[in-house]
């Protein structure tokens, strides 16, 4: 049987755009019925020997795969065609396939795993976030960044979170007199302050991303570039 292809197999199962590959290089999972379904039969055994049958089909076949056994079973492929095969295997034991918007979606995220598909931008503006994941101690940094965002970028390109702006409020809040110095205040952040959060800046201007990268790669835990549906059709 010749294989599916992708558009083929998005309009034969329920299908569900992917925004990254999973294990950073698989960009298809596939659902099957798992525990829920066989444990209300009382057919433990039955689950058992399907699970087992997908995996010998996908052995017998040398396709490179990952699984993960949870309420329902996933089975993480490479290809199109390995999605293919088990549907048309196992379609009875489908509950859906995810994966990318198309085959050029697929190339772009398997090589920038940066990157997420969206119908919009973030606020409908910014392609670029950049995020700060930052334990209690060290968020003094989030009063860094907001002023080199707001000294260095142009109005209107960026956007700060909530977390980012609202934090020297907080850490004034946070900030009491204490009692065995009367008088002289001290930092106590158990009150208010959590113990990790998350600053984020939203950017237009790919130099701007550059720009922080430069500065202040050492501290960025995440950056995330979004691609318009319509740009990977």
């Amino acid at each position: 049987m010749t294989p599916l292809t992708l558009e083929q197999i998005k309009n034969s199962t329920p299908y569900t755009v992917s925004q990254k590959p999973w294990y950073k290089e698989y960009p298809f999972r596939v659902g099957f019925h798992g525990w829920d379904l066989f444990a209300a039969s009382n057919d433990i055994a039955g689950c058992k020997a399907l699970h087992r049958l997908i995996r010998k089909t996908l052995n017998a076949h040398n396709i490179d795969y990952r699984k993960r056994d949870d309420t329902n079973y996933y089975i993480y492929l490479k290809t199109s065609s390995d999605v293919s095969l088990m549907i048309e295997l196992f379609t009875k034991h489908i509950i859906d396939v995810a994966g990318p918007y198309s085959e050029k979606h697929k190339d772009a995220m398997l090589t920038d795993l940066t990157l997420l598909v969206k119908d919009k931008l973030w606020y409908n503006q910014y392609r670029y976030k950049v995020s700060f994941r930052l334990r209690r101690n060290d968020m003094d940094f989030f009063e860094e960044i907001a002023e080199f965002v707001t000294d260095n970028f142009e109005h209107g390109t960026y956007k700060l979170n909530s977390i980012i702006c609202e934090y020297p409020k907080l850490k004034l809040a946070t900030t009491v007199k204490s009692k065995q110095a009367p008088g002289v205040l001290w930092y106590n952040p158990t009150n208010t302050m959590p113990y990790v959060s998350t600053g984020t800046v939203y950017l237009k201007n790919y130099e701007d991303l550059c720009t922080i990268h430069m500065m202040h790669k050492s501290t960025i835990t995440e950056t995330v570039k979004i691609v318009l549906t319509h740009e990977i059709e």
